[in-house]
C-alpha cells in the first residue's frame, strides 16, 4: 500500500495554481527536457590559453591547457587540443591570457572567466580600469570616489 502524503494548507493550494497554470497552458508545446551539458565531448568547463587578443563580442580559438606538470603549472595538452569558435559576451581579454570556458546547453562554448598573464593587470572583473574618467597610465594613481559617489583617480602626489 502506498504511503500517505499530508500537504499543508499553503502547499496545497501552491499545487492547486501549478495544476491550473499547466492545464491553461500551450498543449502544443514539447515537454520540459533536462540535459548534460558535457556530452560526449569532454567536461563542460574547460582551462585554456588564448594567444591573441579576444574582443567581447567575438569569437576564437582556445587552446587547452589541462595536463599537471611540477608545482601546479599547467602544461599544455600533447598533442594540442583547440576549442574553435568561442563566443567572448563578457569583456575583452589579453593575448596569452589564461581562460576558463564552458558549454552551455546549446552546445556552444563561452567564456567564463579570464586571467591576465604576466605583471599587467587593468581590468578588475572583466572592466577595463583605463576607461574610467581622469585615468594616467604615466602616473601614479589610486582609485576611490568622489563626494558623489563615483569612481574617480587621484593622483598619489596630491593626494591630502
Amino acid at each position: 500500500m502506498a504511503k500517505r502524503v499530508k500537504f499543508t494548507e499553503d502547499g496545497a493550494r501552491r499545487i492547486v495554481a501549478a495544476t491550473r497554470a499547466f492545464e491553461r497552458g500551450n498543449r502544443d508545446q514539447p515537454p520540459i527536457k533536462f540535459r548534460s551539458t558535457g556530452g560526449d565531448d569532454g567536461d563542460p568547463v574547460r582551462v585554456g590559453q588564448v594567444t591573441t587578443a579576444w574582443a567581447r563580442g567575438t569569437c576564437t580559438s582556445v587552446v587547452i591547457w589541462e595536463q599537471q606538470g611540477s608545482d601546479c603549472e599547467p602544461v599544455e595538452n600533447d598533442p594540442p587540443v583547440v576549442i574553435d569558435d568561442v563566443a567572448n559576451l563578457s569583456h575583452d581579454v589579453a593575448a596569452h591570457s589564461w581562460v576558463l570556458i564552458v558549454k552551455a546547453a546549446n552546445g556552444r562554448w563561452y567564456l567564463l572567466e579570464a586571467g591576465l598573464s604576466g605583471e599587467c593587470r587593468t581590468t578588475i572583473g572583466g572592466e577595463d580600469l583605463t576607461t574610467l574618467p581622469d585615468y594616467d597610465g604615466a602616473a601614479s594613481q589610486v582609485l576611490g570616489h568622489g563626494p558623489d559617489g563615483c569612481l574617480k583617480w587621484f593622483d598619489t602626489t596630491t593626494c591630502g
